[in-house]
């Protein structure tokens, strides 16, 4: 019966789970505001305003007229897992840019796992 005070004693004297603000933020939330709770702001009028209800459609052009990387934001994005998986799976071959990519990213999961 000792022996359980004594452990539980120890577990009541242990640094808390967190060890910085930010993650003692992250657990209880922001800080309440003191002071009287006032009633809240309201718009004067619920008009909603369109200042571009005059002006025509903005038109839209042909691939060619584009600069070439806004059909590079077009294309499909891969996270570093996806890559990985379609080069064990052989689905297909990274650009190079994706397997720059990759390498950083392994290399970041390197030293976070030592």
């Amino acid at each position: 019966k000792n022996m359980k005070s004594i452990q539980l004693m120890r577990a009541f004297r242990q640094a808390p789970l967190f060890t910085t603000n930010a993650q003692a933020l992250a657990i209880r939330g922001p800080k309440k505001k003191k002071g009287g709770g006032g009633a809240a702001e309201k718009p004067l009028t619920n008009d909603i305003v369109n200042i571009f209800k005059e002006r025509p459609d903005p038109v839209i052009h042909p691939t060619d007229a584009y600069p070439p990387y806004v059909a590079e934001l077009l294309a499909e994005q891969y996270n570093p897992d996806e890559l990985a998986l379609q080069l064990i799976r052989g689905d297909r071959l990274p650009t190079p840019k994706q397997q720059w990519s990759l390498a950083n990213s392994m290399k970041r999961q390197f030293l976070v796992d030592q």
